[in-house]
């Protein structure tokens, strides 16, 4: 299968290897702050930005000056690093597409119906519905609105490793042929598939029901995503382990899905670091962060000499995104 076979072009065939990715640079300077601190003192290997995003200008140029200065310098887990032999190399830098939270790039090109009374994104839950009833109706927006987002990337001097979506958003209906489109047009390769093989345990549907409806509802999207991303010639790590875990992934959830990983060549870990930053009262509304009071603990994961230990014990070594797309070329 595709995300098989690029997994193993350009990387060692010897050896497994996994991928651990932020999503949500640019979300906030907060945020911002625990990648760039996840990257130079722990094992992140890429990240992927929000490019309507309050902090996306800084945020990038804070990855930028941080990698600069890493490569001189040298860095805090450059030990782990070498022992799991990945020299250094600066953060492979994606788009986050967005279509769920803040306002488009495109302002008032974008579609009213796809926007709430005070011009920004509706949520999640309501985008999913509204392109299940008509997506098509509104392709030609959509594709313009993640098409100045990949631009924005572009215009800012980075040439994007890979693209993945805000609320998975790659998942959406009438997505995915949307971004089929836009890949070829800026020749990149590499996606995020979330398909999880494992399932979740009956004891978690009578804790949680709608999570759990949720995951079994998202894991069958992934399913048709790869059968259709195959077929596009899409690469991704043969791998994936994150969904309706955001925030809430740790060393012994980690430990246990790579136990369980078998054979996978290369998998990916969705996370999503962070620092302390302010209350989610102080802030607006079209940027809320559920997630901040989870985000310090999986930087501190990522900081911790235990994940090193884990990886070197579980003799994986840390993958590169950045690999699958010379893959692919």
């Amino acid at each position: 299968m595709t995300q098989v076979a690029s997994g193993l072009r350009g990387v060692a065939s010897d050896c497994r290897r996994v991928v651990l990715h932020a999503d949500d640079l640019g979300f906030s300077s907060a945020i911002d702050d625990g990648i760039c601190e996840s990257f130079s003192q722990g094992l992140l290997t890429s990240t992927s930005v929000l490019a309507n995003g309050p902090s996306a200008t800084s945020g990038l140029a804070r990855v930028n000056q941080i990698s600069e200065s890493l490569a001189a310098a040298g860095i805090q887990s450059d030990g782990w690093r070498s022992k799991l032999d990945t020299p250094f190399r600066p953060f492979d830098l994606g788009v986050h597409l967005n279509l769920t939270q803040g306002r488009p790039l495109t302002a008032e090109r974008f579609p009213s119906a796809l926007l709430d009374g005070d011009g920004c994104f509706v949520g999640p839950r309501r985008l999913f519905l509204l392109l299940l009833q008509s997506g098509q109706r509104w392709s030609a927006s959509i594709r313009a609105e993640l098409a100045a987002q990949i631009s924005w990337v572009y215009d800012h001097g980075v040439q994007p490793s890979h693209v993945n979506g805000h609320h998975y958003l790659e998942l959406y209906p009438a997505i995915l042929e949307i971004l089929g489109e836009l890949l070829d047009r800026y020749s990149i390769r590499v996606v995020r598939c979330a398909y999880e093989r494992e399932t979740r345990g009956i004891a978690e549907l009578a804790r949680n029901p709608r999570s759990w409806v949720e995951a079994a509802l998202q894991r069958r999207s992934a399913r048709h995503f790869a059968r259709r991303a195959e077929a596009m010639d899409f690469s991704w790590p043969a791998g994936y382990f994150g969904s309706g875990r955001a925030g809430r992934i740790r060393l012994l959830d980690l430990s246990q899905r790579l136990s369980a990983s078998g054979t996978e060549p290369m998998i990916e870990i969705g996370l999503h670091p962070g620092d302390t930053g302010p209350s989610p009262k102080e802030v607006t509304e079209a940027w809320f962060d559920a997630l901040a009071e989870l985000r310090p603990l999986e930087r501190d994961m990522l900081c911790s000499d235990a994940l090193g230990e884990l990886l070197e014990a579980r003799k994986l070594r840390l993958g590169r995104l950045a690999d699958l797309a010379r893959a692919a070329e």
